[in-house]
């Protein structure tokens, strides 16, 4: 009777297909992954910011463009001071005059130009960041449901360890077994329930990543039940021919032409400022000898800098907005050469996941289902032991969620790659 009642629950082991959970339909989600970029995008301090810097620059081009405003003079001049009086002395005059200070050659001119190049290099940088938190925001859609996917299987494999745990429980009731299988089957469903406290706690981490950009309370009714479905991506060389065309290029070609107009302006502003007036003066009293009212005076004033002291102000400046420059070039080239590694790395390894993801499809994971339910049958007839059907499971356990991992990985990088195809 007992002999019967340890092969019925053996017999009970349903084999699951774990890979049917890495991408077997789950809940319908409440939320897609359409509406939480569309929700990032909108909520976003960042693109606020960054705008706001964009209208700023454009606001000061125009500022920057522009001269300064003209200066009024008022003044009393040659009043004699032993008894104040205006009408005494000839000389003795109120004047009023209005004055026009230019800049340096045409530094107003490339002054406008490097804030409207800022302003173009922050219209950029939006564009960017809009595709940077995108690729942000997939990327920990794309771990959810990775996770959400490995505590199915992780469920699953729990639910076959507990009939494990009541088979060999029954068949050392019965003479036929040992206490060491109960132990190693107890042993086995403990380290279960521990990777799937460990799933639960990184689960909730990645729920934090996104409720940054969605809140709490969308992020709890984001229930991916799968990985997102991309088309492939373009060609590696047509992507590496077409980054320089990428949002982060294009900003850091626009700062060199902000940095390059910075410095035509230094070079302008070695030229000597210049300054003109026109004043009228008035004069009170007669004049002495003809008895005659006094002649008012009109005047033209026109200053101009000298230029003595250069060398440690324009010509430094100067020097200083050319090494600007060519720092700006520097790092151009550097951003360049940093994203094309980027393209090699991303297109070897998804390259090589894919082919791993066709393995598993068409071996590894046949092979583990055979293997386990092989040792399964053995058992059940006493020919093989019981650590060679709890290693079996282990292994279809730990290539099922190899295979999630594969796949999460390789979705992974195409979104990087989306990223780097500017595709928001």
């Amino acid at each position: 009777m007992m002999n019967k009642q340890w092969l019925w629950l053996l017999g009970m082991i349903v084999f699951v297909d774990y890979g049917a959970y890495a991408s077997a339909s789950g809940p319908v989600p409440n939320v897609t992954l359409a509406d939480v970029e569309r929700v990032a995008l909108s909520q976003s301090p960042e693109l606020g910011r960054i705008a706001s810097q964009q209208s700023a620059s454009l606001d000061a081009s125009i500022a920057d463009g522009q001269l300064q405003d003209p200066k009024l003079h008022l003044g009393l001049l040659n009043v004699p001071t032993d008894d104040f009086q205006f009408n005494q002395n000839n000389m003795t005059q109120m004047r009023v005059g209005i004055s026009q200070d230019f800049p340096r050659g045409n530094t107003l001119k490339f002054a406008a130009e490097a804030q409207q190049w800022t302003a173009t290099a922050q219209g950029f940088q939006l564009q960017n960041t809009k595709a940077t938190i995108i690729k942000d925001v997939r990327l920990a859609w794309i771990e959810l449901a990775y996770l959400l996917s490995a505590k199915k299987i992780l469920l699953a494999h729990e639910q076959v360890l507990q009939k494990l745990v009541q088979a060999t429980t029954a068949k050392l009731a019965s003479g036929l077994g040992y206490q060491h299988d109960v132990y190693k089957s107890q042993m086995l469903l403990s380290e279960v329930a521990q990777l799937i406290l460990q799933n639960q706690v990184a689960t909730e981490q990645t729920r934090a990543q996104l409720s940054r950009w969605l809140g709490p309370a969308m992020t709890a009714r984001c229930h991916p039940d799968g990985f997102p479905v991309w088309p492939k991506p373009m060609d590696q060389q047509s992507l590496l021919h077409a980054l320089k065309q990428h949002p982060s290029f294009q900003a850091m070609h626009s700062q060199i032409k902000s940095a390059e107009a910075k410095v035509n302006q230094c070079k302008e502003g070695v030229r000597p400022a210049r300054s003109a007036g026109i004043y009228y003066a008035f004069r009170q009293g007669k004049d002495s000898m003809n008895d005659q009212s006094r002649s008012d005076f009109i005047g033209l004033q026109f200053s101009t800098e000298l230029p003595f002291f250069t060398v440690n102000r324009q010509q430094r400046q100067i020097s200083a907005s050319i090494k600007q420059y060519q720092a700006a070039e520097y790092q151009y080239r550097t951003d360049y050469l940093d994203l094309k590694k980027q393209v090699d790395q991303d297109y070897a390894a998804y390259q090589s996941l894919q082919k791993q993801i066709s393995l598993y499809q068409t071996e590894s994971m046949q092979q583990a289902k055979q293997y386990a339910a092989s040792t399964k049958s053995a058992y059940a007839n006493t020919q093989v032991a019981f650590d060679t059907v709890a290693n079996a499971y282990a292994e279809m356990l730990q290539t099922s969620l190899q295979y999630l991992f594969v796949q999460a990985r390789a979705t992974e990088i195409r979104a990087h790659i989306y990223y780097l195809e500017s595709q928001i």
